[in-house]
């Protein structure tokens, strides 16, 4: 296998869901890395670094809520060291596996001047997230399609991403890797008797990722602040949310503040829950072609799915589970909640999913002549 040089965020390489799995899968082939990595200075995690796993921290540099100006700053003086690294690390038997566009930018920049080689991991096309100026959503559209037609093979995690037709795309589902699945059922009794005592008999939902306005940050609040809501449902978050919501989620006897947890404890308790909850305002045309993990996560472990309509990937997911459904702009979960009763009364979810990550992930390794 090649040298392999992993370009990320985050204090660990499993600092997120999908590469946590990239983790575990190198951690499990017994395969050194060498991980670059960008941190912001309030970044922690509770996942720990492997055996394997070689860390330089390349830049380290603002905090989460910090302004555009100092976010940019950093981005280009993580942009330059990347460069700069790649350059003098330019090798015929090194791959560069880079997670993200930011990431991926200083490598495509690299390989103008000399050889070299990289996969790019694209997860969130900034063109589709953004809300610029068209001339400048146009310039990122030119600019990641070179990108991508550079790389050794462009990974995105379904169809619906696939926007710029280059032959070396390559589709990798966000389904939970083996490993994590398996520490997660040894994980369930940590979570179970809090979860449980807490509930008292109300439906588990699992409110998890991003929580920020984009994605149901005020929906969230009402249900919160909602009695009859709370009266049948017991919420439990994870991940990053501001002060506000936290504070209000901590003070509820309706809800479980987390925080920002590893993927294994994720799916425990998502095993734990009756519903995954993952709302994507369809104002955003990223949100329009969601594509997360917890709708892959709660559809292997077969769990019921609250979101919202004007998601045109559920049209695909729906083959898989059970979606209950309302509109982003005036959701109505009580009347979800009213009408389900009791899940156990409504039989298995419909499941014809093969949970084959790691045979995907090989896969692509193989077309970039890695494995």
């Amino acid at each position: 296998m090649k040298n392999i040089i992993i370009i990320t965020n985050g204090p660990v390489l499993g600092f997120t869901p999908f590469m946590k799995k990239v983790s575990n899968y190198f951690n499990a082939a017994n395969v050194g890395v060498e991980v670059w990595t960008q941190q912001r200075i309030d970044d922690f995690s509770r996942v720990d670094r492997l055996s394997n796993e070689h860390m330089t921290l390349v830049s380290r540099w603002g905090k989460r809520r910090s302004n555009r100006i100092v976010k940019g700053l950093g981005l280009l003086y993580f942009t330059a060291r990347v460069f700069v690294k790649a350059i003098s690390k330019r090798s015929s038997n090194t791959v560069f596996v880079c997670s993200r566009f930011e990431s991926t930018f200083p490598i495509y920049l690299a390989s103008l001047f000399t050889s070299v080689q990289y996969i790019y991991l694209d997860r969130d096309a900034p063109h589709l997230t953004y809300r610029f100026s068209d001339w400048i959503l146009k310039c990122l559209y030119g600019l990641e399609k070179k990108v991508s037609k550079r790389s050794l093979v462009h990974v995105v995690p379904g169809d619906s991403r696939n926007v710029f037709g280059n032959r070396n795309v390559h589709v990798l589902p966000n389904l939970p890797d083996r490993k994590s699945l398996e520490m997660s059922v040894e994980l369930v009794h940590e979570f179970e008797s809090k979860i449980r005592l807490a509930a008292k008999g109300r439906f588990v939902l699992f409110c998890s990722g991003w929580l920020v306005e984009s994605r149901g940050r005020k929906l969230l609040i009402e249900f919160l602040r909602d009695k009859k809501v709370c009266s049948k449902a017991f919420f439990v978050f994870a991940g990053d949310a501001d002060e506000e919501m936290k504070n209000l989620i901590i003070k509820s006897d309706s809800a479980l503040w987390l925080g920002r947890i590893p993927f294994e404890e994720a799916l425990a308790v998502t095993r734990l829950s009756d519903f995954v909850v993952g709302f994507y305002d369809p104002s955003y045309e990223i949100n329009k072609r969601a594509e997360p993990n917890k709708f892959w996560d709660a559809l292997v472990l077969k769990k019921a799915v609250i979101t919202n309509n004007g998601i045109d990937t559920l049209e695909f997911f729906r083959k898989f589970g059970r979606f209950y459904m309302s509109d982003y702009k005036s959701f109505d979960m009580l009347s979800i909640l009213r009408d389900v009763k009791d899940l156990k009364k409504q039989g298995s979810l419909k499941n014809g999913i093969e949970n084959s990550w790691e045979d995907a992930f090989t896969e692509i390794l193989k077309r970039a002549s890695i494995h």
